[in-house]
């Protein structure tokens, strides 16, 4: 910065020796410090606060003449619009870089596990997904909404046959993706009833065995 916008051009029919002087009267949404003119060209100042779609800046611009002494000079006046580009420059951040869920294996398959949430700097849209790279991505899925991941389970769980989880979740502001990854820790419940190691017993004992005999 400076950085120059465009210019503008007025032309003066009459024979004014020093020519066309430009000025900024007007610059909407208080814009009036980041934009100054240099002759006939429009200059940016300073940086632009953050935009929102379809933000716009209207300036006008006044052309005045110079003419000899005696004599006032003439002014015109043109409006100007600078329009805003978003510049998707901001890769999402998930809010953690790791999420460590404990579930107990006896939670049925559609139960919401947890809220997945990634903040993006130029207030994008995001999309969330389970990377198929995972070996567990088919076990648990998510579901997008207002820019937050819903986790739900998929299927039946059984801690006495595995008992831990692990996959990548992604997050896409449609230019940039990053990826978090998701733990999870199956807790026992107490779902299995005892069983003897064998389906009946015999023992055999003397006649003459006294009472309380080891």
């Amino acid at each position: 910065l400076p950085f120059t916008l465009g210019q503008v051009s007025a032309e003066d029919a009459d024979e004014n020796t020093n020519g066309v002087s430009y000025s900024i009267a007007f610059v909407s949404d208080s814009g009036g410090d980041i934009f100054r003119m240099l002759g006939p060209q429009l200059q940016l100042t300073a940086p632009v606060p953050p935009a929102f779609p379809g933000s716009h800046y209207t300036l006008i611009v006044h052309a005045a003449d110079s003419p000899p002494a005696p004599g006032s000079p003439k002014v015109t006046s043109s409006e100007v619009t600078v329009r805003v580009i978003r510049v998707n420059d901001n890769a999402p951040v998930f809010d953690t870089s790791s999420y460590d869920l404990e579930v107990f294996e006896s939670i049925p398959p559609g139960a919401f596990l947890a809220t997945i949430k990634a903040t993006d700097g130029d207030d994008n849209d995001l999309t969330y997904s389970i990377s198929e790279t995972s070996e567990d991505s088919q076990l648990f899925r998510v579901e997008n909404s207002n820019n937050e991941a819903q986790l739900f389970l998929q299927t039946n769980l059984d801690r006495e046959t595995r008992d831990f989880y692990s996959f990548d979740i992604s997050v896409s502001d449609g230019t940039t993706e990053v990826q978090a990854e998701v733990r999870i820790t199956v807790l026992d419940v107490n779902d299995e009833d005892p069983v003897f190691n064998q389906s009946e017993y015999t023992f055999n004992i003397s006649e003459q065995l006294a009472p309380g005999s080891p």
